[in-house]
């Protein structure tokens, strides 16, 4: 399968589709894992996240909003 990067705001996104969505498991707003090996990116479900790592995320998300030189 291949998938197109997007831009989004200053990011790239990939875009999944439903039916991948349906086959991990996974919900709009769900936490991933990502692991990158080589030129490989691996992800899935974060299903054990702890309560300090999503704040982690929610943060980090939150700074991306931010103009670069207000980092």
């Amino acid at each position: 399968m291949l998938k197109k990067l997007v831009k989004y705001g200053n990011c790239n996104a990939l875009i999944l589709d439903k039916t991948i969505f349906s086959l991990l498991e996974l919900e709009e707003g769900s936490l991933v894992k990502m692991k990158i090996h080589g030129n490989v990116l691996t992800t899935i479900p974060a299903n054990d996240v702890t309560h300090i790592d999503k704040v982690r995320t929610e943060t980090s998300s939150y700074l991306d909003t931010f103009p670069a030189e207000k980092k």
